[in-house]
C-alpha cells in the first residue's frame, strides 16, 4: 500500500496545474452548485473563512525521484486550493500554507485520484470523457492497457456510460471534443453520440450545424423553461419504463441517480444540483405511475326494460 502522510505546506511550493485538472474552467468564476453539499465557489470561500479547510487536499512529489525535496505536484482539491488562495491574497497573508496528503503514486493512480473526486463533484460529461481518455492514455504509457470496464470499476461509474464517453473521445476529431469541452454551450451525449458515428470527414459540417440551432436555442428558450421541458420527458421516461415493467416486458428495478436519468433523458450540461434533482423526482414520478395498475372499468348500467 502506498504510504500516506497529512502535512501542512506552504502553498508557494505546490505546482497546480489547470490544465491537468479533469475539471475545467475558472473555479474562482464559477458559480455554480458542485460538490456534494451543492456549494458555489464563494459559499466554500465563506466556509474556510469561518471553519477553516473541510478536507485536506491531495498532492503527489513534483519529482518522483526526489521526494524529500518539499516541492510538490497538486492532485485534488483544486477549488479548495484556490478558495485558499483567494483567501491569502485577500488578509494578505504572505505565506499561507495548507493541509494536504502525500500521495507516492503513479500518474497513472493520480489521475485516477483526481477524476474520482471530479465526478463526485457533479462534473461535467465532456470533463469525464477528457479525464477517462486522459487516464486510459497514462495506463498504456505505463504499459498497463485497460478497458472500459476497468476503468468504470476505477472510478465507480456504470460501464455502459464510460464506454460511451471513450467512444465519443475516440471517434470524434479531437478539435471538436476541445470545443465540447470548453464551449458554454450544453451539448448533450446523444447529440455527440451521433457525431461519433459520422466518418471524421463528415463531422466538422455536422459540428458547425449542431452549434448553430444551440446557439439559437441558448438566445430564444429561457434555462427554466429548459428545466421544465427536460422534466416532462424525464416524466416520459420514467412512466414507460414503469409500464414495460408492470406489463412483464422487461424485468428491472430502476435506480433514480442522475448519472442513469443523464443518460436516458439526454440532460445537458451545466444544471445545478438542484435542478438535476427535480427532474429525476419527475422520472421517479412517471416511474411509480407507470407501474400502478390501472382501475377497472365499469360496466355500464344496463338500460331499465320497462323504460
Amino acid at each position: 500500500m502506498a504510504k500516506i502522510e497529512v502535512i501542512e505546506i506552504p502553498l508557494a511550493n505546490i505546482k497546480a496545474d489547470p490544465e491537468w485538472n479533469s475539471r475545467s474552467g475558472d473555479h474562482k468564476a464559477q458559480e455554480v452548485e458542485t460538490g456534494e453539499s451543492g456549494q458555489t465557489f464563494s459559499d466554500l470561500v465563506a466556509s474556510i473563512k469561518a471553519k477553516g479547510l473541510d478536507r485536506p487536499v491531495e498532492v503527489m512529489p513534483l519529482d518522483p525521484k526526489k521526494p524529500d525535496s518539499g516541492k510538490y505536484f497538486l492532485i485534488s482539491g483544486f477549488r479548495r486550493y484556490s478558495a485558499t488562495t483567494q483567501i491569502a491574497e485577500e488578509t494578505q497573508n504572505k505565506n499561507p500554507t495548507i493541509m494536504a496528503i502525500v500521495r507516492n503514486v503513479s500518474m497513472a493512480e493520480a489521475r485516477r485520484i483526481n477524476l474520482a473526486e471530479n465526478i463526485q463533484s457533479n462534473v461535467k460529461a465532456s470533463d469525464m470523457a477528457w479525464g477517462l481518455l486522459a487516464l486510459e492514455d497514462e495506463y498504456k504509457k505505463a504499459g498497463q492497457p485497460t478497458t472500459a470496464e476497468g476503468l468504470a470499476a476505477e472510478v465507480g461509474k456504470h460501464q455502459t456510460h464510460v464506454s460511451l464517453l471513450l467512444r465519443i473521445m475516440h471517434e470524434v476529431k479531437s478539435a471538436i471534443t476541445k470545443q465540447w469541452r470548453n464551449l458554454p454551450l450544453q451539448i448533450g451525449l446523444r447529440e455527440m453520440a451521433a457525431l461519433a458515428k459520422l466518418d471524421k470527414a463528415e463531422q466538422d459540417a455536422a459540428w458547425k450545424t449542431l452549434l448553430d440551432r444551440k446557439q439559437s436555442v441558448e438566445k430564444s428558450d429561457p434555462r427554466k423553461a429548459k428545466v421544465e421541458n427536460l422534466k416532462k420527458r424525464a416524466e416520459k421516461v420514467g412512466e414507460l419504463i414503469g409500464t414495460l415493467e408492470r406489463v412483464g416486458y422487461i424485468e428491472t428495478h430502476f435506480e433514480f441517480d442522475s448519472e442513469s436519468i443523464a443518460v436516458l433523458v439526454d440532460l445537458p450540461e451545466g444544471l445545478t444540483k438542484k435542478q438535476v434533482e427535480s427532474i429525476v423526482k419527475a422520472c421517479e414520478n412517471g416511474y411509480e405511475r407507470g407501474t400502478e395498475e390501472p382501475e377497472a372499468e365499469e360496466p355500464e348500467a344496463e338500460e331499465d326494460a320497462a323504460e
